[in-house]
């Protein structure tokens, strides 16, 4: 038996499973280099989502990182390609923070990891 899914419940489907997690979202406050964290934990000092809210020249960029596991567990989850599941991610989490993305980037595409670790948990 096959099952028609619209994007619209689809994606409502996939923030019913990213608001399971209950991440601790931590925003470092800082002027320049600004980034709001989405973390498992509080302990963990490594992100499965992060907003580059501000560059550094303190204008507003956000861009949205999101590291390549989530991305693979989503589109494992649900019957979408990495690129969809990267953007509903994506979506997720400009809704979660009001925000319009600048763009939503895999992290472990570019080298884009260190995006993912938390500054505080580093020293």
């Amino acid at each position: 038996m096959k099952f028609i899914i619209s994007e619209s419940k689809l994606f409502n489907l996939m923030s019913k499973v990213l608001d399971s997690y209950n991440f601790f979202i931590y925003d470092d406050g800082k002027k320049f280099n600004n980034y709001v964290y989405f973390m498992e934990n509080s302990d963990d000092g490594r992100a499965l989502i992060s907003l580059y809210k501000k560059n550094a020249l303190g204008f507003p960029s956000n861009k949205i990182y999101v590291k390549h596991s989530l991305i693979v567990e989503m589109s494992t989850l649900f019957p979408i390609g990495e690129d969809t599941a990267l953007s509903m991610i994506g979506m997720w989490a400009a809704n979660k923070l009001n925000i319009v993305p600048e763009d939503v980037i895999d992290a472990s595409k570019g080298e884009q990891y260190h995006r993912l670790v938390v500054d505080w948990y580093k020293t």
